[in-house]
């Protein structure tokens, strides 16, 4: 069901909200464009519960990534604010770990010393991040790669490297803005099972974006639909699938349900961007 705003808190603390969780509360950004002021994101409110797995699925061209860009303290709101642990962070950085749509390798690191570059970043000692990475490395098979370059590295496996450097930032709160969308189909598949063996491991909260419905009903305890341009949430869905998820659920008569139904919206809010764009 579509929740109703919410209305914004008046203090710095929110006992509410003290949940370890994410809360956006009437969030709104307005952009200067050739003389024009373009709506991006509209009056949007959403919460992500303490190690819950959200999802925010829509059309290209919503808002999705520029919510992210909010949330993570990259860009200022025109209206509202961002909670997290009870705590306004609104404009701030350095509360979320992020993860971007692409890996952001450096090519000049080897994929140990670009799994390292957010704990080097808090001040830990190389060698310390080192051995911290290295495990997560092994564990989540990358092991006999730690010294390779990112240009050695199939496409999946950049992809964990990027994974990996974004859990160990010690943060409990993740955004992952489209992180398998460069992958291909079969690889993408594995790489879903994947992060959600890492998740239920680590216990993070995960804010996740894709434009791909099944991955969004795999993954996630909940998603939010939002419509073409301006952003707003539409429609929120939870995903009463049991875990541990296994790829035969997609062929279950529940998870079908539930893609149809995200697809019938995602369609309906697509058709709206793309008449946008031609009109």
């Amino acid at each position: 069901m579509t929740k109703p705003a919410m209305q914004a808190p008046d203090t710095s603390q929110d006992p509410a909200a003290d949940r370890g969780e994410v809360r956006v509360e009437q969030l709104t950004r307005r952009f200067a464009q050739r003389r024009m002021e373009v709506l991006a994101v509209d009056d949007v409110s959403m919460v992500a519960g303490r190690s819950e797995f959200v999802t925010i699925l829509g059309p290209s061209g919503c808002g999705k990534s520029t919510l992210f860009h909010v949330i993570a303290g990259l860009l200022p709101p025109t209206a509202g604010e961002i909670w997290i642990h009870g705590e306004r962070v609104t404009g701030q950085t350095g509360h979320v770990a992020y993860m971007p749509q692409r890996d952001n390798l450096l090519p000049w690191r080897s994929v140990l010393d670009n799994t390292i570059l957010g704990l080097e970043v808090e001040g830990i000692r190389r060698e310390e991040a080192r051995e911290r990475a290295r495990e997560l490395c092994v564990r989540f098979g990358l092991g006999d790669f730690v010294t390779a370059l990112p240009r050695e590295l199939s496409g999946g496996m950049r992809q964990r490297a990027a994974f990996i450097r974004t859990m160990l930032f010690p943060r409990e709160v993740m955004l992952l803005d489209e992180p398998l969308g460069a992958l291909d189909a079969q690889t993408r598949l594995l790489m879903q099972e994947w992060l959600l063996d890492v998740w239920e491991q680590m216990s993070k909260t995960v804010l996740f974006i894709t434009h791909d419905v099944d991955e969004a009903v795999f993954l996630s305890d909940r998603v939010y639909v939002m419509s073409a341009r301006p952003g707003r949430f539409v429609r929120e869905v939870a995903i009463d699938l049991p875990r541990p998820r296994r790829a035969e659920m997609r062929l279950g008569a529940e998870f079908v349900a539930l893609r149809n139904d995200l697809l019938a919206h995602i369609r309906t809010e697509t058709l709206k961007s793309f008449q946008e764009t031609r009109a």
